[in-house]
């Protein structure tokens, strides 16, 4: 679902130059 939605955005709206976070611990963790 959360796909679907995100692919209608990015389809209406284009790629976003910037993605704002909240600097929550599960996008802290270092890259693989």
């Amino acid at each position: 679902m959360a796909v679907q939605f995100l692919k209608k955005v990015i389809f209406r709206f284009g790629f976003p130059h910037n993605i704002i976070t909240d600097n929550g611990t599960n996008l802290g963790s270092p890259p693989v």
